[in-house]
């Protein structure tokens, strides 16, 4: 995907008055790169989900003494 859309990603703005330069699509590009940062953790709950079911579940009153 990014490498399709790379040079729209890295595309900058010069400012005139100071000469500066930043990313046009700013927010995109912090999108993108937080879902890339953050890729490997999007999906841990279905791998709780299904490890909890597959564990049969812990009820404090069966540790009660009867």
């Amino acid at each position: 995907w990014f490498g399709q859309r790379e040079c729209f990603l890295n595309e900058r703005t010069v400012n005139e008055e100071t000469g500066n330069s930043h990313y046009t699509h700013k927010t995109l590009r912090s999108a993108y790169l937080s879902l890339k940062r953050n890729l490997d953790y999007l999906f841990t709950f279905e791998a709780i989900l299904s490890w909890a079911c597959a564990t049969p579940p812990i009820c404090w009153m069966d540790a009660l003494p009867t």
